[in-house]
């Protein structure tokens, strides 16, 4: 019996030892319990960043549309403004104003937001705002929020936002502030880093959206993380809330597919589908170095290579789904990418909550530094 009662310690205490460098749990509680105690299950972390920014907590997650104090129209014929580089530039233009579109198509670059403003695109149909004809041609990106500023985009695609600025990141929006998105679509722009949007310091949220065929194309070798985000990144204690979303066929030349956080910044992503992205180093999908927290979401089809910069390595613990160095909190949703690397990869230390997932093939002790 005694010979039974060590091995079975010592098979525990080799469990213990084995699981040290990074924790999988399925719920988070808020103290451990104790004789007499009852023990409490805090709510999700995502809900309290939720209703920070007053969107519902429970589905369907909403945000309610914002009121306005003024309205301005925008286009050719018996408009207040002929363009909308006139009307932000306009001392009238105050902020709480809407600038409603009249055309179906602007082509339009380098507008700066320095107020809190509501652009809204046709009813009918979704107004196009390009910066130029063709992605090719275009020199510069479309928006820049500056910091202290709210950009509100309502049923508007942007397109072919190329910046050419010193650091060129953010294709379409470079935002310091806050950028709030209504059912808009960003396609087809390209940047250094965060191919649509590159949101540093600021908040971004994206209700309804669809983000396809951008580009992070990390050629300013200035920025250490060149190359990431191939629709979306989120750096210095930014935070970016993606609610059903579909970000599809983006590209990294480094890392994150699709979306790139970096360690001091946070993501919430829920109902969104992520698929076909693809990246050359980690995270196909999602590449997160702060706590990730994504819900209800179907991430497919993404590939990531696994090579390090400057070399032709590749690795199987690349992450064609999520690769996170910070903690990630994954629930009800499915990872699967059917490629030759795992679909979720966490690195050692992190927390990893799983709760109810369908994950094809995972690797949550990584001890590969990338």
């Amino acid at each position: 019996m005694k010979v039974i009662l060590t091995l079975l310690c010592s098979v525990i205490v080799f469990i213990l030892i084995s699981c040290a460098s990074q924790v999988e749990i399925t719920e988070t509680p808020i103290g451990a319990a104790g004789s007499g105690e009852v023990r409490q299950i805090e709510k999700p972390q995502y809900m309290a960043i939720l209703e920070e920014y007053n969107l519902s907590a429970v589905a369907p997650f909403a945000l309610p549309e914002p009121g306005f104090i003024g309205l301005f129209t925008v286009g050719n014929v018996d408009c207040d403004y002929k363009s909308l580089a006139e009307a932000l530039a306009s001392d009238k233009v105050k902020d709480g104003f809407l600038l409603q579109l009249t055309e179906p198509e602007y082509t339009e670059r380098e507008l700066v937001v320095s107020k809190s403003i509501i652009i809204k695109g046709m009813t009918d149909v979704m107004t196009v705002i390009k910066a130029k004809e063709t992605e090719d041609k275009a020199r510069g990106r479309i928006f820049t929020v500056v910091p202290g500023a709210h950009l509100t985009l309502m049923n508007i695609h942007l397109k072919n936002g190329q910046p050419i600025d010193s650091l060129r990141t953010g294709g379409a929006i470079l935002n310091y502030g806050r950028l709030t998105l209504y059912h808009c679509v960003l396609s087809d722009n390209t940047a250094n880093c965060g191919g649509a949007i590159h949101n540093e310091k600021g908040t971004l949220i994206a209700l309804g959206c669809r983000f396809y065929g951008n580009y992070a194309d990390g050629k300013n070798k200035e920025d250490r993380d060149c190359g990431s985000g191939g629709a979306v990144k989120t750096q210095d204690n930014g935070t970016a809330i993606l609610i059903d979303c579909v970000l599809k066929d983006n590209r990294a030349k480094y890392k994150g597919g699709a979306v790139k956080t970096s360690c001091l910044s946070r993501t919430v992503i829920i109902n969104c589908r992520i698929a076909n992205n693809r990246c050359v180093a980690t995270g196909g999908g999602i590449d997160s170095g702060g706590p990730l927290h994504i819900v209800h979401t179907t991430i497919a089809g993404n590939e990531a290579s696994g090579r390090k910069r400057n070399s032709s390595f590749t690795g199987m613990k690349a992450g064609s789904g999520i690769y996170s160095k910070g903690d990630l909190f994954l629930y009800d949703s499915v990872v699967t990418d059917e490629d030759s690397h795992y679909d979720v990869v966490v690195e050692p230390g992190s927390i990893f909550v799983n709760t109810n997932n369908l994950i094809g093939n995972s690797e949550y002790d990584s001890t590969h530094n990338w």
